[in-house]
């Protein structure tokens, strides 16, 4: 299902916003983010994510119907990169806002002494 601005402005009413100005809201926000990028200026979202625009090059190509090779021109394209929340969120691998996982049980930690030294992680035992 895709989530629409209709959508968005239905959330927004459902947490307390009058359903006009929570209409506003959404138009306000997105028009803050269109000329942003229009711009060339990168949007980012803490947690969601980063929009980011680049300059593609002109680049050759071809008619498929044809096979006539063309030029395509220099344009701009908006490319987004989620944040390691959404990824994380998205990808369902079970980790909390933090990244990190909250453990069943506590494991003791082992480490390794060198009997020779006395040493944490030393090379005498490969001399030997």
């Amino acid at each position: 299902m895709t989530l629409t601005k209709s959508d968005l402005t239905g959330r927004l009413a459902e947490k307390g916003f009058a359903r006009k100005k929570a209409a506003v809201l959404v138009e306000r926000v997105l028009e803050i983010l269109k000329s942003t990028l229009a711009k060339g200026e990168d949007v980012l979202i803490s947690g969601f994510g980063k929009f980011d625009v680049r300059d593609k090059g002109p680049r050759k190509g071809r008619n498929p119907a044809t096979g006539n090779g063309i030029e395509l021109e220099a344009r701009r394209v908006v490319v987004f990169r989620p944040s390691p929340r959404l990824r994380e969120k998205v990808n369902g691998d079970g980790k909390g806002a933090g990244g990190r996982q909250a453990p069943d049980r506590i494991v003791p930690q082992v480490v390794y002494v060198c009997d020779v030294c006395g040493e944490r992680h030393c090379i005498c035992r490969k001399e030997r």
